[in-house]
């Protein structure tokens, strides 16, 4: 197998490029298709019209209005009815010839359009491993959507006009026009593409433990590489397993963990500031409000969910440590984060204020810093220049990860 980060990722867009099952001397590539069964969830399904209202009244409308960027009309579709997000291909790298001795679950980072970033990582997991590698798109992230949503002309001028919409709005660009417009327009996106998110996964377990994946074993160890964001779900996820089906899971939590308050996600690559402020404000600074006014997510959040609690306690280093500490003592031994001195976006301070205040939990947290310039969302950066620094760097990164699977 190819050995190098550029090698691996070159690799990775030779594999993609075949849009197929790939058979090589070095691995197998199969494209899994799912379909998700947490639509029910989604603003705009059938199931939250009005109560007493014989017409069917999507959310969409209902709470939140039809933003005004009308110019892109896929934003514009009810969630629920958003194609691309129920049915849904994931790319799965094994070994060529053995049986794998776990399977890797790889969740992407907020506002991931490409699999590019993902599959040298997946590689490379691949061969330290001998596990296979799954890389699981989050709701509305990556194939599950619209194309559209990551189409240069119509983002260029759905930025344009949010800026010119939004007085003193930072930030704005084609990368994140449609996830900011998304957020801003309802927040509580946030929550719902989550829990969409953390249920096709727990789904796509239970198919797993049942059989139904001709290429995995069924009592295959399951572990995670959670990126950013998908840190976050992940965390959640072995937090609120009650019914013990991640109970030997591990956990490597890769530019991620920290609570919502202590991630800086003002970015051109990830939310513009009006989206990043409707988000805080949301689940932050008027919470309360948020959770009188809109009984979904009070139910949620209240018990209504069997991840409800841990969500509520990843949202604020300090207002929900204890309840965070909690759950987090159970699972910590099987936790290793990794942050990275020079990330702005989850700064190491905030990662380890969530998961190891005062050392009261006893996750394995590992600080690492480059000999380049790096950013969160460009952590390996393509640059001849640097090449072998990259190379050392993903190492380091991929050893500790490889060590912690071990």
């Amino acid at each position: 197998m190819n050995t190098t980060f550029l090698e691996q990722y070159n690799h990775g867009l030779d594999l993609l490029a075949t849009g197929h099952d790939v058979d090589r001397a070095e691995l197998r590539l199969r494209w899994l298709s799912m379909e998700s069964r947490a639509a029910s969830v989604l603003p705009g399904h059938a199931s939250h019209a009005e109560e007493n209202n014989g017409e069917f009244v999507a959310e969409w409308d209902a709470l939140a209005g039809i933003p005004p960027e009308r110019s892109e009309e896929t934003l514009r579709r009810p969630d629920a009815l958003i194609e691309e997000n129920l049915h849904f291909r994931c790319p799965l790298l094994l070994p060529a010839d053995s049986a794998p001795r776990g399977l890797i679950i790889l969740l992407n980072g907020l506002n991931e359009r490409s699999w590019d970033r993902y599959l040298p990582w997946a590689l490379r997991l691949l061969g330290l491993t001998g596990r296979a590698v799954l890389v699981f798109p989050l709701a509305f992230h990556l194939n599950r959507a619209p194309s559209a949503w990551a189409d240069p002309r119509r983002m260029t001028r759905l930025s344009a006009e949010r800026r010119a919409l939004h007085e003193g709005i930072t930030a704005s660009s084609l990368s994140n026009a449609a996830l900011s417009a998304r957020i801003q327009a309802l927040p509580q996106r946030f929550l719902w593409s989550g829990v969409q998110s953390h249920e096709d996964v727990r789904d796509f377990i239970r198919a797993l433990r049942s059989g139904a994946w001709p290429d995995l074993a069924a009592d295959l160890r399951v572990d995670f590489f959670g990126y950013s964001i998908g840190a976050f779900l992940a965390l959640i996820m072995l937090m609120a397993d009650t019914d013990a089906l991640l109970a030997h899971s591990r956990l490597l939590a890769f530019s991620g963990g920290a609570a919502l308050d202590g991630m800086a996600l003002t970015s051109r690559y990830i939310l513009d500031s009006a989206a990043h402020e409707a988000l805080l404000r949301c689940f932050i600074s008027d919470f309360e409000a948020t959770m009188r006014n809109d009984a979904r997510v009070a139910g949620v959040l209240s018990g209504g969910h069997s991840a409800g609690a841990a969500f509520r306690s990843m949202l604020s280093a300090n207002d929900g440590a204890a309840e965070r500490l909690a759950m987090l003592a159970p699972i910590a031994q099987r936790v290793r984060a990794i942050a990275l001195t020079r990330d702005e976006v989850m700064p190491p301070d905030a990662v380890r204020a969530t998961l190891c205040p005062g050392n009261a939990v006893a996750v394995d947290m590992r600080e690492l810093d480059f000999p380049y310039e790096y950013s969160h969302v460009h952590p390996f950066p393509l640059l001849p220049a640097v090449e072998a620094e990259v190379e050392r760097a993903f190492d380091a990164v991929m050893t500790l990860t490889a060590e912690h699977f071990a």
